[in-house]
């Protein structure tokens, strides 16, 4: 996964770009990849966020690809 944080350098995005959630977990995303050097999983983002469902934290990330904030590699955790 790779976040395109360098078009968002001040980590915040408009309402019309993201849901609330959405802006939540891609900062969450940001700010991990700056830390960790790697992107988190879908179990840490649920975790992070207070989402049971990989299912869920799933759509999440596909809107946000969708929307151009991230990018991910299929068959890649």
């Amino acid at each position: 996964m790779q976040a395109y944080a360098e078009r968002r350098e001040t980590g915040s995005m408009s309402s019309e770009h993201a849901s609330d959630i959405q802006r939540k977990m891609y900062n969450f995303i940001v700010s991990y990849m700056r830390r960790e050097g790697m992107p988190p999983t879908n179990r840490e983002i649920g975790r992070e966020m207070q989402i049971a469902s990989t299912g869920h934290v799933d759509y999440h990330l596909t809107m946000l690809e969708k929307k151009g904030l991230i990018s991910r590699q299929a068959k890649k955790s």
